[in-house]
């Protein structure tokens, strides 16, 4: 029987022996799941920090080809990432109070008297940032730690090219002539003229930028769907053209319509301003062309006329200053022999004073719209006085506030111009004002940031690229299989003629592209010219980024390296995350 109870007892201790290991054991296993707790909370905290730093830094960032001129979009991106991306990160978390530790997070059915404590620490600011973080869990005595590194890579995020936005980039002219005809449903960049004509048509149904000027001649029509930034807008020659303008156009220069049935319609809003001063700027029309404008106009600037005579009015005692004469038109620009007539119009003669040329724009405007609208009161001068002012032109331009209507107020304009408007068949005064101080400076911006970009910055010519898809034909070449995209890459200045058919793919030279007046082509992806792109016959383009994304992900690191693309790492990076000695240095 005592044999009996000392087994009972015996047993007894050694399950009571066992429970209290095993508990300990989950005791043990619990403060780790805390410490594990606190390190994820940590985790997620930062992963949103993280994300909210670098999004405002994407969202602030404006490539700037004047700032970064030599670097491809992702190396601008990485820069300005890498100078904004830790102090906004510092800023976010001292402004949520994280400066040595964060706030334990709230977990249900736990002990009362367990803890979590989650501390944190700086020790690299620089590229890339670096955060230790070590999460503590404790039950009473029972104390566990885990610690972790983790790497905030100042990155672009941007895996991609930005010629890659565009469907054609030119380094020299684009024309179409011969009755040729274009039409693009993606972006376009022309670093030289922009030529329509003999009968040309050209349609784009998105942005042009266009670094030189656009010009149409002979019965030759252009439609732009949407903004256009141009060096000038020209439309002139015989059988008559037409520029429409859907949308916005911003021009360095002047936008002209001369001859008989030339027009440019313009439903945007204009917005002229010169990069240098002396520049003709404005809106000209005459000897049977006409412009119609319906929209806002801010032109800053005037308009120039060739000097005819070397003197204005007839009279040498007003001289011209400089090579040409620098009128107080903004808006009008065909009234040379108002200013250069072959009589002599005496009214004028005593009206403008000798140092006429030499008063300051806003005098000069404000004395000949006194002329013109001040008739002589002595009967001697008004003969000549009428034939003078017969030689003003307000007839070929009309500003209108909506198609059909003429604006209900002529004397308001609406907008700003800095010289007179000879429009609506009357002279209008200056008016208007600049939206702010700095309307034109930030309009220049905007315009040189698009126009005065070197493309081939965004290249890598030392790069080899092997070409895909296409079996070549003396400047010609031909598409193996027409479902698959091509890849024609080469650095020679090589003129190349592309063959009649719809097909996808990429072709870059650094010579001329040709259409020739018997082919019809459609091509989707990117065609780049080092010179020119001549349209005879007939050129439809489409953008479709997602076919050249895909080529840069599948084709050999060549091919990335060549539009200065790099693999990038990830944003948030844990380094290391492990157990360590609870009383381990920290």
């Amino acid at each position: 029987m005592m044999i009996m109870s000392l087994l009972l007892i015996t047993t007894f201790s050694i399950a009571q022996s066992h429970f209290l290991v095993s508990a300990n054991e989950d005791l043990h296993q619990e403060v780790y799941y805390l410490a594990e707790s606190g390190m994820n909370y940590a985790m997620d905290e930062f992963r949103e920090i993280t994300r909210q730093a670098f999004e405002e830094c994407i969202s602030e960032f404006k490539w700037d080809p004047l700032k970064y001129p030599l670097q491809s979009v992702q190396e601008a991106a990485q820069s300005y990432v890498k100078d904004k991306l830790g102090p906004k990160f510092k800023k976010i978390m001292n402004d949520k109070g994280y400066l040595y530790k964060l706030p334990s997070p709230v977990l249900a059915n736990i002990p009362e008297n367990a803890k979590i404590s989650v501390l944190i620490q700086f020790f690299s600011t620089e590229n890339p940032l670096r955060i230790r973080i070590s999460s503590r869990g404790e039950i009473g005595k029972i104390r566990r730690r885990i610690d972790s590194q983790v790497v905030v890579n100042k990155i672009s995020g941007y895996f991609s090219s930005l010629l890659f936005d565009f469907v054609h980039l030119s380094g020299g002219d684009f024309i179409i002539k011969n009755g040729g005809q274009f039409e693009t449903e993606g972006e376009l960049f022309i670093k030289g003229n922009l030529l329509l004509g003999d009968n040309s048509l050209l349609y784009s149904n998105s942005s042009c930028v266009v670094n030189g000027g656009i010009y149409l001649q002979d019965n030759s029509v252009s439609t732009f769907s949407d903004d256009v930034i141009c060096r000038s807008v020209h439309v002139d020659g015989e059988q008559g053209s037409k520029a429409s303008f859907l949308s916005d156009l911003y021009t360095y220069g002047e936008i002209s319509a001369i001859g008989k049935n030339n027009k440019i319609d313009l439903d945007g809003v204009l917005y002229a301003c010169p990069d240098e001063e002396g520049v003709s700027v404005g809106v000209v029309a005459g000897d049977g062309g006409n412009i119609v404008l319906r929209d806002m106009i801010y032109i800053n600037g005037t308009l120039n006329y060739p000097d005819n005579q070397g003197f204005l009015f007839g009279s040498e005692s007003i001289p011209v200053r400089g090579e040409v004469f620098k009128s107080v038109e903004s808006i009008g620009g065909w009234n040379s022999s108002f200013y250069f007539p072959d009589f002599i119009p005496e009214y004028a003669i005593d009206y403008f004073r000798d140092d006429f040329t030499y008063l300051d724009m806003d005098t000069q405007g404000t004395l000949l719209y006194d002329y013109l609208n001040t008739p002589p009161s002595e009967d001697s001068y008004l003969p000549s006085y009428l034939q003078h002012i017969m030689e003003v032109n307000t007839a070929s331009i009309k500003i209108m506030r909506e198609e059909g209507t003429e604006s209900e107020d002529k004397n308001e304009l609406l907008g700003y111009t800095s010289g007179l408007v000879f429009a609506n068949n009357q002279v209008k005064e200056a008016s208007g004002k600049m939206p702010s101080n700095n309307f034109f400076n930030d309009i220049l911006l905007k315009m040189k940031t698009q126009t005065v970009w070197d493309y081939s910055s965004q290249l890598n010519p030392t790069i080899e690229v092997t070409n895909q898809n296409i079996v070549i034909d003396g400047n010609s070449f031909s598409i193996l299989d027409e479902d698959k995209p091509f890849i024609y890459i080469t650095p020679d200045e090589k003129d190349i003629i592309m063959p009649a058919g719809s097909y996808e793919g990429i072709l870059i030279t650094n010579g001329s592209i040709f259409i020739e007046s018997s082919k019809q082509v459609e091509h989707t992806g990117l065609l780049i010219s080092g010179n020119d792109l001549v349209v005879e016959g007939s050129l439809k383009l489409y953008k479709d980024k997602d076919v050249l994304l895909e080529l840069l992900s599948q084709e050999d690191e060549s091919f990335r390296r060549f539009f200065r693309v790099e693999p990038e790492a990830e944003l948030f990076e844990i380094r290391f995350s492990k157990e360590v000695l609870y009383n381990m240095q920290w």
